[in-house]
């Protein structure tokens, strides 16, 4: 059951992503990626409990709402890779579901910079495999709307 497409399963973690050009170059979308205390407000204020709640630059902890009324979780994340320009990315820890995030991104033409964000996430639990297999297009609703914001937060920036 080994699928490497955006939505498949590969053996029990299931993978969401988008994809999205935005108007600025490739330096330009990193800078925002690999500053937390900005990369932490693409999520969104409904799904972000009041920001991060400890870290460094290569470390978060928060708190996270949804995707139903009254579900919360503690999060602590780890970047684990950081290439200039390229690709930024990490894992994120709940409890024993673990989660990696991927950011890739590629000049595109007239200065643009071609985004994708890819998730892939583990589920640890029976509670946590139910939810991430109902919660599948609400997870890739919020992987568009993140890149939006991004691209949001980029064109405020100038």
């Amino acid at each position: 059951m080994a699928e490497s497409e955006a939505g498949a399963a590969v053996y029990g973690t299931v993978i969401v992503g988008a994809r999205r050009t935005v108007a600025h170059p490739p330096a330009l979308v990193f800078a925002l990626l690999s500053d937390l205390d900005r990369h932490w407000p693409l999520l969104g204020g409904d799904l972000v409990e009041g920001g991060m709640l400890g870290g460094n630059e290569d470390s978060a902890e928060l708190i996270l709402r949804g995707p139903l009324p009254g579900f919360e979780r503690c999060v602590r994340t780890r970047v684990t890779h950081s290439t200039p320009d390229t690709a930024f990315g990490g894992v994120a820890v709940a409890g024993s579901t673990e989660a990696t995030i991927d950011w890739r991104l590629a000049p595109a033409s007239g200065g643009a910079t071609e985004v994708a964000l890819d998730v892939g996430i583990t589920p640890g639990g029976l509670r946590d495999r139910l939810l991430v297999a109902t919660a599948r297009v609400w997870l890739e609703r919020r992987c568009r709307r993140v890149l939006i914001r991004l691209a949001d937060e980029l064109g405020a920036g100038r």
